[in-house]
């Protein structure tokens, strides 16, 4: 039996460098899960979310789906141009890998 993942559990225990995330980065990893889009991926993909307190969503992802890239193209406003954008699903296993 699968257990669904909990985003409000995952976000309590991610952690970065300073300790837990603030509400900023929260709602941001929320907008990306109710709506992955590039401008919410870009938006998120480098917070750092992992128990160690270096792992990105980014890397968390990569660590759930290999097949994800592992760059992307920087448009010169500075923005990101995504070839692939995670799921929900995807984003929720990437925060409970992270977090575990």
């Amino acid at each position: 039996m699968k257990t669904q993942i909990n985003i409000d559990r995952e976000l309590f225990m991610a952690r970065n460098m300073l300790g837990v995330l603030d509400n900023n980065y929260k709602d941001r990893i929320r907008a990306v899960v109710e709506n992955p889009t590039q401008k919410t991926w870009d938006d998120t993909h480098c917070i750092i979310i992992g128990s160690d307190g270096w792992t990105t969503l980014w890397q968390a992802v990569l660590a759930v789906d290999p097949s994800f890239p592992r760059s992307a193209r920087h448009n010169e406003d500075g923005s990101t141009n995504w070839t692939k954008i995670p799921n929900t699903g995807t984003i929720l296993q990437a925060l409970n890998y992270a977090t575990h």
